[in-house]
């Protein structure tokens, strides 16, 4: 199997590593060849150097030449711009995946831009993204969520060889509609990032700033930590998700009016933290990277088939490996 990646950052180094040395049994198909490809060339070199590539292709197109499998890092916005550069470059039956944390948007350049004889599968990893080429690792993607996101008009062996792909790498495939994916993260991923440049923008305006920055600890560190993230990836993911992300806002505005309204009653502040407390809580020990239902089915082990059979939920009548298994 070809596999090329499109964009060696810290996502594409991982993947292609994770997927370069796989075991030749991990497959059926057999330890697949990764050819890698970014518009900084000194990536390549460095990706090429790191192992995490096999092959280094000069341009775009040669990078995609004789793919099977194609993984477009970046954010929705330059996923875009390379799903128009390599439609002319795709064979037949290419089966091509992203990894962006916005999957309706991407769905949708995908069904204008790619050609209708491949097979577009979202993709999104909830995995670590800070760091650089050099932090990825053989193991980044182990016991993480992977969210699978087809096109309706992705072919049921497609779908199975990226399951497969993403399982062979320690993942756990989660198939999930892209509106609904959008929805969830704008709650998980992306209002935290709001919240955090918010609070460090309504701080740091107001005029005594610079007499307070001693008093700032560590409660204010944590809270404002997500601003040391890149700002143009940042507010590329935001702006991609303004839809579910400006709904959210909304609601969080009201609830912070409820908060400031309740100031001075002490019983019913003590409330509002006491229910938020419980509710952290209980989410630190359901186990976040178990899947809906997994922990049912499987207790602590991590079976990453368990959510394959969900995929007809989503998927119309697709059968799925093992699906209705326990």
């Amino acid at each position: 199997m070809n596999i090329s990646i499109i964009g060696l950052d810290m996502i594409g180094g991982a993947l292609g590593l994770a997927l370069g040395t796989l075991d030749d049994t991990a497959l059926a198909s057999g330890r697949p060849t990764i050819t890698g490809w970014d518009r900084n060339s000194r990536a390549v070199r460095d990706a090429r150097d790191r192992l995490q590539i096999d092959r280094a292709a000069r341009d775009v197109a040669e990078a995609v030449h004789d793919a099977d499998v194609v993984f477009v890092t970046g954010t929705p916005d330059e996923v875009g711009a390379v799903f128009r550069d390599i439609a002319p470059e795709l064979s037949h039956g290419t089966i091509v995946s992203d990894v962006s944390s916005v999957k309706g948007q991407t769905l949708a350049l995908a069904q204008s831009s790619l050609p209708t004889t491949i097979d577009f599968i979202g993709g999104h990893p909830l995995v670590h993204r800070s760091g650089n080429l050099r932090d990825a690792s053989i193991d980044f993607f182990r016991g993480a969520i992977y969210c699978l996101t087809p096109s309706p008009t992705a072919r049921p062996t497609a779908i199975d060889t990226l399951a497969a792909l993403v399982e062979a790498i320690g993942a756990k495939p989660y198939y999930i509609d892209a509106a609904e994916h959008d929805a969830y993260i704008a709650n998980t991923q992306h209002l935290p990032l709001v919240l955090s440049a918010a609070l460090m923008e309504s701080v740091t305006r107001s005029g005594g700033w610079r007499e307070m920055q001693a008093l700032a600890g560590e409660p204010f560190r944590l809270a404002t930590q997500l601003t040391t993230l890149d700002p143009a990836a940042s507010s590329a993911v935001c702006a991609n998700n303004s839809a579910a992300l400006g709904g959210r806002i909304d609601e969080l505005i009201q609830l912070l009016i409820e908060l400031r309204d309740n100031l001075h009653n002490r019983e019913q502040l003590e409330a509002i933290f006491v229910q938020a407390r419980d509710a952290h809580q209980q989410w630190q020990a359901a186990q976040p990277n178990m899947r809906p239902g997994e922990a049912a089915f499987y207790g602590d082990t991590e079976d990453p088939t368990v959510n394959r059979g969900l995929g007809a939920l989503f998927f119309g009548q697709r059968k799925r490996p093992n699906q209705g298994k326990k």
